[in-house]
């Protein structure tokens, strides 16, 4: 398995693989931005995608947005495989970024929130019908990457 931002010829596929995970009325979609096409690509383009390949075949992705003051970092949207599901590759993903802090958000009422509260994530305040979530990314659990993981800075 290889850990890496996604490659811009990989657009094509990063985006067939959000499309068969992530749908206009799919759990946790709070932002029709999340399911656009022209944005994923441009995520692909701007290096803000961070792909979990299974022989060549994307099996997990990330969308994420670094803050001017580096010290953050949102996490835009997730989808992982369930075969790869419960196997902390959210957090290995996430582990490349070597950003201090991630941050997400989901609907009030998200089953996600209780991943959030599973997966070690600290409740921030919920405004607006959205709760925001934080992770300290600099655990040591979160920052262990395989052996084929590459850092960000490549």
């Amino acid at each position: 398995m290889e850990t890496r931002l996604a490659r811009a010829y990989e657009a094509p596929e990063v985006l067939r693989f959000f499309q068969s995970y992530i749908h206009a009325h799919t759990e946790g979609i709070y932002s029709m931005e999340f399911v656009c096409p022209d944005g994923i690509r441009a995520a692909v383009y701007r290096q803000q995608i961070i792909a979990a390949l299974d022989n060549g075949i994307v099996v997990a992705a990330l969308r994420f947005y670094i803050k001017k003051n580096r010290e953050t970092a949102s996490l835009y949207q997730f989808a992982i495989q369930e075969p790869y599901r419960g196997k902390r590759l959210l957090a290995q993903m996430l582990g490349l970024l070597e950003i201090p802090h991630v941050l997400a958000q989901c609907k009030e009422d998200s089953i996600f929130n209780d991943y959030y509260m599973k997966t070690g994530w600290t409740r921030i305040k919920t405004e607006r019908n959205l709760t925001t979530w934080s992770l300290d990314n600099t655990s040591k659990s979160i920052m262990t990457t395989s052996p084929q993981g590459t850092r960000l800075q490549e």
